[in-house]
């Protein structure tokens, strides 16, 4: 995935795909969701990178590292790829996920989205919250916030009334969680200019003791929210989001025509599969009706050279049995005559016999099948299925950016705000 992000982020500063951003006002109806399982953030944790994702899905991303990646010691955002070292200890997955910190910034909205108490609305009752619980990311009704108490699990949960949430700002304490050195584990203090990086009180020792401008995060950040730097930022992500919503809204078109092309393969599939069964049929049925004919005229022929032979047979019995009675019980006059008519039969006998033999014949059937049904069991498939990739070109709104010399102005950075001015 690091690799992908890593070729489209290339992408997008080749060619500039910002646009203005939504109005800041409008962050109230935003719902944040973790870009591992697509729903809404649970127990938000903030990788150092600041890459927020459900704890439980940052705990199956750790053991997918290591499972298909071996990855054993540190593990890789999903997004940016931005390696995270493991703490001292052998610690689970889910032990290791836990120890990042809260993403506040995010959970502020979260909690200001649903007006319900979510295990009321499991329950498929409508019940207005009155608290949030932050490690569980649901807001509670007054009975259940009771309940939440009295549960051994969630005695150490941190529950803060809604009233309390919404009309103070969001504790220093949590938010400085989120900027800590992931080499020395301390707060942020000073930005170095010539490496462009945060620091730490130890990394200005260690590492950065030889650079000539390093300045306190303090004075840097002064007027930082009026600041070109903010608005480019905040225009840049609007437009970012915008431009790959395009991109999404390609994806689910593609998809929609996939499918109905799917279907219509199919359809066709089937189709072709009824042409052939239909057209097999009518030849089976063609075939069995010449196969009727043929061995109905064998049949007959064969009978009549049949009933001719068992004819021949009778008479030939009966002229056998005529010549014996003869012999023995008529005088002699009467069996000259009977030999006489007997020698007859004998002779026209042996001239028929003569003649089947020499035109006798060996009747067959046999079924020799047609050069192309032969060629039919070599068939491999019904037709050619092809994945084709064809190119897409999208029409980027390159609103509140300006071209120079052939490349887009980039965004302002810590060092150019301070050498321009803040503002």
């Amino acid at each position: 995935m690091d690799q992908t992000l890593s070729s489209l982020s290339t992408f997008l500063t080749d060619r500039s795909l910002y646009t203005e951003s939504p109005n800041l006002s409008q962050s109230e109806t935003r719902c944040p969701c973790c870009p591992l399982c697509l729903n809404g953030l649970r127990q938000p944790k903030a990788l150092p990178c600041l890459h927020t994702f459900c704890e439980n899905c940052l705990a199956a991303h750790m053991d997918r590292s290591i499972a298909h990646e071996g990855l054993r010691g540190y593990f890789k955002c999903p997004m940016c790829g931005f390696a995270t070292s493991a703490p001292v200890g052998d610690e689970t997955s889910k032990q290791w996920a836990g120890k990042f910190p809260i993403n506040h910034l995010v959970l502020v909205v979260q909690e200001k989205q649903t007006t319900f108490c979510q295990p009321c609305l499991n329950d498929k009752r409508d019940t207005y919250s009155a608290a949030y619980c932050e490690t569980c990311s649901e807001r509670l009704c007054l009975a259940c916030i009771q309940h939440h108490k009295r549960l051994k699990i969630a005695k150490d949960h941190v529950v803060t009334e809604l009233n309390t949430m919404e009309s103070s700002a969001i504790d220093p304490a949590k938010i400085n969680l989120l900027f800590r050195c992931p080499l020395h584990g301390k707060s942020f203090e000073c930005f170095c200019d010539s490496h462009q990086v945060l620091c730490c009180s130890k990394c200005i020792i260690v590492q950065h003791k030889t650079c000539k401008k390093v300045d306190a995060v303090e004075d840097l950040a002064t007027g930082i929210k009026e600041g070109q730097l903010c608005k480019q930022i905040k225009s840049k992500l609007g437009g970012l989001q915008s431009n790959f919503q395009k991109v999404q809204t390609h994806w689910d078109d593609n998809l929609k025509e996939i499918e109905q092309k799917m279907t219509g393969i199919k359809d066709s599939i089937f189709k072709w599969k009824s042409t052939i069964i239909k057209k097999v049929e009518e030849l089976t049925s063609s075939a069995l009706a010449e196969l009727d004919q043929i061995y109905g005229a064998i049949t007959n022929t064969i009978s009549s050279h049949l009933e001719e032979c068992k004819s021949v047979i009778a008479a030939l019995e009966i002229s056998d049995i005529m010549l014996e009675e003869a012999i023995q019980k008529v005088d002699d006059a009467e069996c000259f005559m009977t030999l006489n008519k007997l020698s007859n039969q004998v002779e026209s006998y042996t001239t028929a016999l003569n003649n089947v033999y020499e035109t006798a014949i060996q009747m067959k059937l046999d079924f020799t099948p047609d050069s192309e049904v032969q060629n039919f069991q070599r068939v491999s498939s019904l037709g050619k299925l092809s994945k084709l990739e064809a190119p897409v070109t999208f029409r980027i709104n390159l609103k509140g950016e300006r071209k120079t010399g052939g490349k887009f102005k980039k965004t302002a950075t810590v060092k150019s705000i301070r050498k321009h001015g803040k503002t």
